[in-house]
């Protein structure tokens, strides 16, 4: 209709109407695209609000989980220090049953939570460049690493448990065989020869390696830690 009439008016020389046709089409062009402009705008910021309430929720869980990893480690770290100690020194008294935590603490070792579903898939679908907020994304830019790091310290916990079970396990006596344990279920020493365990380097070593790597591992759960709580925080105050 617009067309066909600003055709009559060029045919009939009527510029005047000619102008305030086509200044009618550019207007009705810009409206236009202002309002895709601001349904897209509203699109992403509706995005990014569903992607921080999922990534905040999926964080709570995993804060949790990354604290109690690390408070076992502590306890790990504190118990393997008792026990090097009673068996580097002797007249140190360590009764039967805190050493056989400590090494049954050593036998199974958990490693620290991957980073949840919501954020890996903020990364792989590139939807981190939603984040306009400078110190948000300074912040899920350091919990990225920080998941790099723990993903780096669980395969060396990996590593080490295997090379450590390899040496401790002649001068171990399980509640059963240890083929016979099923996949998941907790390994139980109910003896240990300490003499002679304590007599071999590699066993010996086995110990003090391992307790580096608990310590290794308590230290990567904090600064993961930290870095969740950051992120969280950070999307507190956008929520603010």
């Amino acid at each position: 209709m617009l067309l066909r009439r600003m055709t009559d008016n060029v045919r009939d020389q009527n510029w005047v109407a000619v102008f305030l046709d086509f200044v009618i089409v550019v207007v009705g062009v810009f409206i236009g695209f202002e309002v895709s402009k601001s349904n897209e705008a509203t699109r992403k910021n509706q995005q990014v609000e569903q992607l921080l309430v999922n990534l905040k929720t999926d964080l709570g869980q995993m804060q949790v989980d990354t604290d109690y990893v690390q408070s076992q480690f502590y306890l790990r770290t504190v118990e393997l220090d008792k026990l090097l100690t009673a068996l580097e020194q002797p007249d140190v008294h360590m009764i039967e049953l805190e050493k056989l935590v400590a090494v049954n603490a050593i036998m199974n070792l958990d490693g620290l939570p991957r980073a949840p579903v919501s954020f890996r898939e903020m990364m792989a679908a590139g939807r981190f460049e939603l984040l306009k907020d400078a110190g948000l994304r300074r912040d899920v830019h350091i919990f990225s690493e920080s998941v790099a790091f723990a993903e780096v310290s669980n395969t060396q916990l990996s590593e080490n448990f295997w090379d450590v079970s390899s040496d401790l396990t002649p001068y171990l006596t399980f509640r059963r065989a240890p083929e016979r344990y099923t996949t998941g279920e907790m390994l139980y020493v109910e003896a240990v020869d300490w003499p002679a365990l304590w007599a071999d380097e590699d066993a010996r070593n086995a110990l003090y390696d391992i307790y580096i790597v608990n310590v290794n591992m308590q230290s990567a759960a904090e600064v993961l830690s930290d870095s969740i709580s950051a992120v969280s925080n950070a999307i507190d105050a956008q929520a603010r």
